[in-house]
């Protein structure tokens, strides 16, 4: 399963501001899911950093981890660490 089939959403944060800002976010993720993001839909041509989080206790510590990421074809694929399972979990990409 991926954390692309759970994923809450996907929106533009700064739209029309030059540096682009996108959040993915899954409220039920677990290690070696993925999130894609296909960064044409955002108008992102370069990816300048990605940023992602878990929540590590519901609600409560919310930590940086690192997810390994690659882009392929214009799509960016987010897979999170093997630990956290069952987790709350955000990603930022910055882009232009």
């Amino acid at each position: 399963m991926t954390a692309a089939d759970k994923l809450s959403y996907v929106k533009e944060v700064s739209p029309n501001a030059g540096l682009k800002i996108i959040q993915a976010f899954s409220a039920n993720a677990n290690q070696n899911d993925f999130v894609e993001i296909t960064l044409s839909t955002y108008g992102i041509k370069s990816v300048f950093n990605v940023l992602c989080q878990v929540h590590t206790t519901d609600n409560s510590v919310i930590v940086t981890e690192a997810a390994t990421t690659a882009v392929a074809s214009g799509v960016l694929k987010v897979t999170f660490p093997a630990s956290n399972d069952g987790k709350k979990r955000s990603v930022l990409v910055f882009g232009q």
